[in-house]
């Protein structure tokens, strides 16, 4: 169950990853059957389905990659990017005219 407690952790998040999995592999069959529709690009339907399952099986995983890097990225860009600009923003406006 999702939205609630459980006693199977583990059934849990394979019923997260099937819920994550699953979508993505039809998104990724139906952006291959877009890409055999073009003129000039010719896939067979083999490719085209291995396209879809290796589009769908990499998204759950690179989404849960990015889940877990990107606070620590954020962090970092917050303490080396933004706050240098924010303290020269307030250099600027802090001017003393009395």
């Amino acid at each position: 169950m999702l939205g609630g407690q459980s006693s199977n952790p583990k059934r849990d998040s394979i019923v997260l990853f099937s819920q994550l999995f699953f979508p993505q592999v039809v998104i990724g069959i139906g952006l291959s059957a877009a890409i055999n529709a073009v003129p000039g690009i010719t896939l067979d339907i083999n490719s085209a389905a291995n396209l879809g399952v290796i589009i769908g099986f990499a998204t759950p995983i690179l989404g849960i990659l990015a889940m877990v890097y990107a606070p620590c990225i954020a962090e970092k860009v917050n303490h080396h990017i933004i706050e240098p600009i924010v303290e020269k923003v307030k250099g600027c406006f802090s001017s003393k005219e009395a």
